[in-house]
């Protein structure tokens, strides 16, 4: 279900091979168009004439979703060809977006290393489309437009003294067919230590770009995942399950929060001004930037809380955020700060991972919104699963 398709009906076929081998899923939907939500519809402004004035007279497209979505997945190894190698392909027609990929995998024969390459499509075709999104502006997407990426990366996984990490190096650039031209250059560090019942995870996440023109969904942004990130939950790709309110940015906070970006949590939906009078730019996305950020879980203290599976943490977050554009010399913007704890709990299975459902208590910030103080009790922010 989403709100402008209205109630949705499928089949899913799936089926593979010694789990190795010619993996496919697949989904196809007819979607009803029952029970959309009305104000989200896309809608025009028609004039009509009483003499001898013009009146307008709103009319709403109930009709411009699509009748028929899709998503595909296939994965086979070529092992014949190295071992360890696998070739991967989707195809996606679903929520107004069409995503198509390809590309190979090469795991090392411990297990420790990965690495891959892959062309992503990307386009959203209509501006009726923009009544899928929870975010219908442009500042988030465009329509008819392709952004086709070329994406290599590599990962290492690492053990040691009571703990281990990853680390993922990637590079993406812009490929033929594509209506944007940039580069990115991305590293994520994460680590886990144990300290007698404690926990410690701790993210350290740095990205550059450079070039003409950047795709605004694959921007960078500051408090949590960008717009082509969202794209793969089930419960942000579209309308209907969370409300737009929750998602807006403003020079207020807002409460719901998807992990990912620089993940500076309690600056969620915040468009973070920076500068004064007409020089004054909105840092809440950007193209560059590094941020630290830590959980300290400490749950086992508590059989309460450990009975129940949930988790509870003490979290620090902090970073910078660019604001030039991206043809421009890089300018980091002001030093953000934020912490509080935290509570999470798996709540359901999809495809073989669990959903988590979360609540932050960002009680800290070093550069709140006008009229907020740096310490409140009032703040909180409910989100979907944790960045790491």
């Amino acid at each position: 279900y989403n709100g402008f398709d209205g109630i949705k009906t499928g089949i899913r076929l799936m089926g593979d091979y010694m789990d190795y081998h010619h993996k496919f899923d697949g989904t196809f939907w007819i979607n009803t168009g029952f029970n959309q939500i009305d104000e989200h519809l896309p809608h025009e402004n028609i004039p009509y004439y009483v003499e001898p004035n013009t009146l307008f007279q709103e009319s709403k497209n109930i009709n411009g979703y699509d009748r028929i979505s899709y998503q595909l997945t296939y994965e086979t190894g070529i092992h014949k060809l190295n071992r360890g190698l696998s070739f991967h392909s989707s195809s996606r027609k679903l929520d107004g977006l069409n995503i198509h990929s390809l590309g190979f995998k090469q795991i090392a024969s411990s297990g420790a290393n990965l690495i891959y390459l892959e062309f992503k499509a990307i386009n959203r075709p209509k501006t009726e489309h923009f009544a899928y999104l929870l975010n219908p502006e442009e500042t988030f997407w465009h329509t008819g437009k392709w952004n086709n990426t070329i994406n290599a990366g590599i990962q290492h996984r690492y053990k040691y003294f009571k703990g281990d990490g990853l680390i993922d190096l990637s590079i993406r650039s812009s490929s033929l067919g594509s209506d944007y031209q940039y580069s990115q250059l991305s590293l994520k560090a994460l680590n886990k230590f144990n300290i007698a019942k404690f926990k410690l995870k701790t993210r350290i996440f740095s990205q550059h770009a450079t070039g003409i023109s950047i795709a605004p969904e694959s921007k960078l942004y500051a408090a949590g995942a960008n717009p082509e990130q969202m794209m793969e939950n089930i419960f942000t790709r579209s309308t209907g399950l969370i409300s737009r309110d929750w998602v807006s940015y403003s020079s207020e906070l807002n409460h719901f929060h998807m992990g990912g970006g620089l993940n500076l949590r309690a600056y969620n939906g915040y468009i973070m001004p920076e500068g004064e009078n007409i020089q004054q730019i909105l840092s809440f996305n950007g193209t560059s930037g590094v941020s630290f950020s830590s959980e300290l879980e400490f749950n086992d203290y508590f059989s309460f809380f450990r009975n129940l599976n949930i988790k509870t943490y003490g979290f620090l977050d902090m970073g910078w955020i660019n604001t030039n554009v991206i043809d421009q010399k890089l300018n980091l913007g002001s030093f953000r700060m934020d912490g509080g704890i935290g509570f999470s709990v798996g709540i359901l299975e999809i495809n073989k991972k669990t959903i988590q459902f979360r609540v932050d208590l960002p009680w800290y910030m070093n550069r709140p919104p006008a009229g907020e103080n740096y310490f409140s009790f009032n703040r909180y922010i409910i989100g979907i699963n944790r960045c790491f």
